[in-house]
């Protein structure tokens, strides 16, 4: 109820200005402070009540260490700007971010080698599941051939365009770090959406090897091509459809059939889109 009280008093002064309004976007935060290094603890603040309500059932640990990182970073402002380093701080942060992404994605690998070296061994030895093991959604061989088939795709459409086979290659497995690594995150957190603006292909290439290893034209198609798939993943299917296979899980339905049923779903949602931008936009 309060939600929509404030909401539609805001809508309402919109078109009366002498409703009461309530500002909800860039509320400014110890605006107060004013000599440096410490002003770099100032920051707008945005309030969302949807995302309120939503971290009421984040973990502790999950709810807790967005204030804690939150509070790091500030004060890893005001520690840079203390040392004179203020004008790379953006750098930094980013390239906190790639390594402890990277860490994060890796980390998740070792801990499902088991797993991995099990799908392994039953794709090359065409092992059949014994009775114990949990029916996949698809079978090795789809998954591993889907993997190659849609790889290779993605590096000749990137190769045609201009970029280099060995670029493309990068761009590729840069793309399921992200993927993998946003729908762990996730799934696992039990937040409403992540983002990996910092992971870029452009932005970490150019930072490990600098930009002059790379041709100008693989650079072009880099910007063209992450802009598009890989800068705001707020909607990628990943996380979906994990929460759809323990949706399956819970409710005893065969993981196949969610898989097929969620297959249907994105081909009639893609057709459907493709219509109404044609069409109705």
């Amino acid at each position: 109820a309060i939600p929509f009280i404030i909401h539609n008093l805001n809508a309402l002064h919109e078109y009366v200005p002498g409703m009461p309004y309530m500002q909800l976007q860039g509320i400014r935060f110890l605006s107060g402070i004013t000599s440096r290094p410490w002003n770099f603890l100032r920051s707008p603040l945005y309030v969302h009540f949807s995302v309120i309500g939503f971290a009421y059932f984040l973990t502790t640990e999950i709810s807790l260490s967005l204030w804690v990182f939150w509070w790091f970073g500030r004060i890893q402002h005001v520690l840079f700007d203390a040392v004179g380093r203020q004008p790379v701080l953006r750098k930094v942060e980013e390239n906190q971010y790639q390594g402890a992404f990277i860490v994060y994605v890796i980390y998740g690998l070792w801990v499902a080698r088991g797993h991995l070296r099990e799908m392994w061994d039953r794709f090359v030895h065409r092992r059949a599941r014994r009775e114990e093991e949990r029916p996949e959604a698809m079978s090795v061989g789809m998954a591993f051939w889907g993997l190659i088939v849609a790889g290779a795709i993605v590096v000749m459409w990137l190769n045609v365009a201009g970029m280099s086979v060995f670029v493309a290659i990068l761009t590729y497995l840069i793309f399921l770090t992200i993927c993998w690594g946003m729908a762990r995150l996730v799934v696992e957190s039990g937040i409403l959406f992540a983002k990996a603006v910092q992971m870029r292909p452009s932005v970490l290439l150019t930072g490990f090897a600098g930009s002059a290893h790379f041709a100008p034209v693989d650079l072009t198609i880099l910007n063209f091509t992450e802009y598009v798939y890989m800068y705001d993943l707020k909607s990628f299917l990943m996380p979906q459809i994990m929460h759809s296979l323990k949706i399956s899980d819970d409710a005893r339905i065969d993981r196949r059939h969610m898989y097929y049923a969620i297959g249907a779903a994105v081909l009639v949602a893609v057709l459907v889109s493709y219509w109404a931008s044609l069409h109705v936009a």
